[in-house]
């Protein structure tokens, strides 16, 4: 009669020593995928950030819009609101060296003007995993260029749900050329350059403070990170985070911009059109950001 195998005992080996104390700065904990920020935040440097501000539909960026946030109205076209499109060339900093697109909505929250990321691309995986994580912005892995050919600039964003990276999709791209010098920052001490219209409305700049500064701006986006399928709670975290960025150092140059945008269901920059454009703007320089609120909702 055969009899059952029986299995061999296993014994235990050593304990794992990997604890909370001695966690990476991220995730792997052997290999980060992104340094630990401090309190100083951010930095980047010597960047190139191409922003093109259009009028789009207003119905459609409210579909967008998270409900603790409203549009901002323009008395004179009550069915548009502006929306803020970013192309950047990040040379140095914190991260190492990456290219990002950014979508945005200007809004007000809690009575202040911030810049809600609706959609955000980069290049690389520390600057897509430090951002969704650490900041809770949208990130995604895109093909992303920002040249320069003398005083005219272009760039593109290419992407597909298939094959996010050298796909050939172009699902966004610009024209820039520069046509003169607004201002050099840090701002003055004690007085306060003027822009023309609507380059006050899309960039305000700060009272003067008596010290040179910086030129801030501010943005909010939704952080969610969902429940595996089965729990009670749908949402493991949803909160909106608010960081207060700062153009420290270079300059900033107006320019004329076209910008066009190509249906994509993955990438839909499409479904916020581009009625008409309102300004452009290239910086040359170094920034700086801080995370500036958290806020469970």
């Amino acid at each position: 009669m055969a009899t059952a195998a029986v299995a061999p005992s296993i014994t235990a080996g050593l304990r794992g020593k990997l604890t909370k104390k001695n966690f990476g700065a991220s995730m792997p904990s052997y290999a980060p995928t992104y340094p630990e920020f401090g309190p100083e935040g951010w930095d980047w440097l010597d960047i190139d950030m191409v922003l093109i501000d259009y009028m789009t539909d207003a119905e459609a960026a409210a579909e967008w819009l998270p409900a603790q946030c409203e549009l901002i109205h323009i008395p004179m076209a009550p069915t548009q609101t502006a929306v803020k499109v970013v192309f950047a060339n990040y040379r140095g900093g914190t991260l190492p060296a990456y290219k990002e697109a950014i979508h945005t909505i200007p809004c007000l929250y809690k009575g202040e003007i911030y810049l809600y990321v609706a959609q955000i691309w980069v290049d690389t995986d520390s600057a897509m995993a430090s951002g969704r994580e650490a900041g809770g912005y949208p990130k995604k892995l895109a093909d992303i260029g920002v040249d320069w050919h003398g005083e005219m600039g272009t760039g593109y964003l290419e992407r597909s749900h298939q094959r996010p990276m050298g796909s050939g999709n172009r699902v966004a791209s610009y024209s820039f050329r520069k046509t003169g010098k607004m201002v050099s920052i840090p701002l003055p001490a004690n007085r306060k350059p003027t822009f023309p219209f609507p380059y006050n409305l899309t960039l305000p700049l700060p009272e003067p403070t008596g010290k040179v500064q910086g030129l801030p701006y501010k943005t909010i986006c939704t952080r969610f990170i969902p429940f595996a399928a089965g729990f009670k709670n749908k949402w493991a975290l949803s909160q909106l985070t608010g960081m207060t960025w700062s153009l420290e150092k270079g300059e900033l140059w107006a320019g004329d911009a076209t910008l066009e945008f190509r249906p994509s269901e993955d990438d839909p920059f499409y479904k916020l059109p581009v009625n008409q454009i309102l300004d452009a703007m290239v910086f040359y320089g170094d920034m700086n950001a801080k995370m500036d609120f958290i806020e469970d909702i």
